[in-house]
C-alpha cells in the first residue's frame, strides 16, 4: 500500500537514485529502509495474487534467506528474503553468478571474473565437498552455457561459498539454488 510509497520516497531523498550513481548516506540508515521497501512491495504483490507465485529479481545479498548478510549494517539486520520467510512466505532463493561479462550496480559496471575479490565474483570458489570447483561442470559438459545447481539436493548441500563469505558456511544455508553462466 501507501506505506511502501512513503518508504520509497524516503529512500529516494536519502540520495539513493540510479540517476546520481552510487548510494549516498550511511548504510546503517538506508539498508534497513531498502529491505523494508522490498519486503512490503513483495507482500503487497502477493496479497493481490491470491496465492499465485511471483518471480522477483533483486541483488545477490537481498536474496540471502537463511544466514543473513555477513557485513551487517546494523545489529539484527535481515534481508527481504529472510523477512518474507519469517512471515511464512515460501521463498526459493536463487543466486546467479557469471564466469565472465559485466554486471551493473547503480550505473557502475563491474566485470565478472572467475577469480575475484567480491562475493559475487570468485566463481571458481564455489566448490564441492571434495574441493572440486563447481566450474568443472563446464568441462564435463562443454555443451552447456548455463548450469543450475539445486543446493538443497543432498549431493550439493556441502558446496562452499566463495571467500567473501565465511568459509564454514555451506551455500545451501544461504540460497536454495545457484545458476552459473559461462559467459
Amino acid at each position: 500500500g501507501l506505506d511502501t510509497v512513503q518508504l520509497s520516497l524516503e529512500w529516494y531523498y536519502l540520495g539513493n537514485r540510479l540517476e546520481i550513481g552510487q548510494p549516498r548516506g550511511s548504510r546503517r540508515t538506508f539498508a534497513p529502509l531498502r529491505e523494508d521497501v522490498m519486503t512490503q512491495n513483495i507482500q503487497h504483490v502477493l496479497s493481490q495474487l491470491n496465492g499465485e507465485p511471483v518471480l522477483a529479481f533483486f541483488g545477490f545479498n537481498h536474496g540471502i534467506k537463511k544466514a543473513g548478510d555477513y557485513n551487517l549494517p546494523v545489529e539484527g539486520f535481515k534481508s527481504w528474503a529472510q523477512r518474507l520467510v519469517e512471515s511464512d512466505v515460501r521463498v526459493y532463493s536463487l543466486a546467479i553468478v557469471g564466469t565472465s561479462g559485466n554486471g551493473y550496480w547503480h550505473k557502475e559496471a563491474f566485470e565478472y571474473e572467475v577469480i575475484g575479490n567480491q562475493q559475487y565474483e570468485g566463481t571458481h570458489e564455489y566448490q564441492f565437498a571434495d574441493g572440486t570447483s563447481l566450474l568443472s561442470l563446464f568441462e564435463t559438459h562443454p555443451e552447456l552455457d548455463i548450469i543450475h545447481v539445486d543446493l538443497q539436493a543432498e549431493d550439493n548441500a556441502n558446496i562452499r561459498l566463495p571467500s567473501g563469505y565465511d568459509q564454514d558456511i555451506a551455500a545451501s544455508r544461504v540460497f536454495d539454488g545457484l545458476v552459473v553462466f559461462r559467459e
